[in-house]
């Protein structure tokens, strides 16, 4: 996957050494090319937890804020205890200004009957967002056979301070048949 040219982020050494290691290690999946590359774009931030603190890291109020994603979703080796990787690059635009957050991380993958797959797990990064660091987990929600994916957004405070936002974007993942199936 190519990475853009210019991110505004910081990474520490740490995060980096330990995002390459990971690589080096477990390679990408089966080792071939992605099993999926995707992306969505001009979504409005839901159900944010702190609008004061998303204003404050983006730079705008959160109906000011849209945001994107790309993404890679990549099968791996049969046996491995997460049957997914997903790399994925969370975009936010407020007034012109853009950042970007790369996370990845394994997902699992639930059969919902016979014809839907429903991909789900933690996918994590760091970014420093209007000069303040976070720890980035996102929830990444899919179902294998449509179109479109969703993040759940926890950004907590790398200070030790406590503290943070949550925020949710992306396509509607949860429709009525995905949540029958998982029983809800």
């Amino acid at each position: 996957m190519e990475r853009k040219k210019e991110l505004r982020i910081r990474c520490s050494p740490a995060a980096v050494a330990a995002m390459m290691l990971a690589l080096l290690l477990c390679g990408c999946g089966n080792g071939g090319a992605p099993d999926e590359q995707a992306s969505g774009e001009g979504y409005a931030l839901k159900n944010v937890s702190d609008p004061a603190l998303v204003e404050a890291a983006f730079g705008a109020p959160q109906d000011e804020v849209t945001a994107a994603y790309d993404y890679t979703l990549q099968e791996n080796e049969e046996g491995a205890f997460m049957p997914y990787t997903v790399e994925a690059e969370l975009t936010f635009t407020a007034g012109g200004e853009t950042c970007t957050i790369p996370v990845s991380g394994e997902v699992d993958a639930m059969e919902l009957g016979d014809e839907l797959t429903f991909l789900t797990g933690p996918l994590y990064g760091e970014a420093e967002l209007g000069g303040v660091s976070y720890q980035v987990s996102a929830g990444f929600n899919k179902v294998l056979e449509r179109d479109g994916a969703s993040f759940s957004m926890v950004l907590t405070l790398l200070s030790g301070d406590v503290g943070g936002m949550t925020f949710y974007f992306g396509d509607e993942v949860m429709t009525d048949d995905v949540q029958a199936a998982l029983g809800g």
